[in-house]
């Protein structure tokens, strides 16, 4: 399975799903599937009313051996511009 055709089945859920086009930021292969994790930037009335920042949402979608995505997970939101602790690589 190539890359190219993994992420073009990412860009196609998002696309359908959060009706935007993610940033992903990994793609890895574990066992007879992927997981791969994308943000999206939420940007809704409410926080545009409030002069809030937007948000960006992190997700892990899990894809099976034929690239659909069969499961998906929100796994941190924080403010935009915020500073993200990392771990140590």
């Amino acid at each position: 399975m190539s890359l190219s055709a993994i992420k073009d089945s990412v860009i196609e859920f998002s696309q359908s799903f959060f009706k935007q086009e993610p940033v992903i930021s990994s793609i890895k292969p574990i066992d007879n599937k992927w997981i791969v994790e994308i943000e999206i930037i939420v940007h809704n009335e409410y926080m545009r009313q409030r002069a809030k920042k937007p948000l960006i949402e992190t997700y892990k979608l899990e894809l099976d051996k034929s690239i659909s995505v069969v499961s998906f997970e929100r796994i941190r939101m924080r403010e935009l511009g915020s500073i993200e602790e990392t771990e140590d690589i």
